[in-house]
């Protein structure tokens, strides 16, 4: 489980960065490390977060997080799904 918490309840645009721990049940059956970017923006149109998260097996010096940094909220995100 991952808790993100504003404790201000401010409305900011956040990035926040980890590792975590997770079984993996499909392919070697045992524990394995993610690393993590979680980013949240605020959607003021609708009054609500969105979050959107990176994982990958690989440490953020690697080439693949040029592509994970790479994938953003859309432009119009906020009017999406209305």
């Amino acid at each position: 489980m991952i808790l993100l918490d504003n404790p201000k309840e401010e409305n900011l645009s956040v990035e926040f960065f980890g590792k975590i721990r997770v079984f993996d049940g499909f392919h070697t059956g045992k524990m394995m490390e993610l690393f993590v970017k979680v980013r949240q923006q605020y959607c003021e149109k609708r009054e609500r977060m969105q979050v959107l998260f990176t994982l990958s097996p690989s440490p953020f010096d690697r080439p693949i997080w040029n592509e994970l940094d790479a994938v953003a909220f859309k432009e119009n995100a906020c009017d999406l799904n209305e």
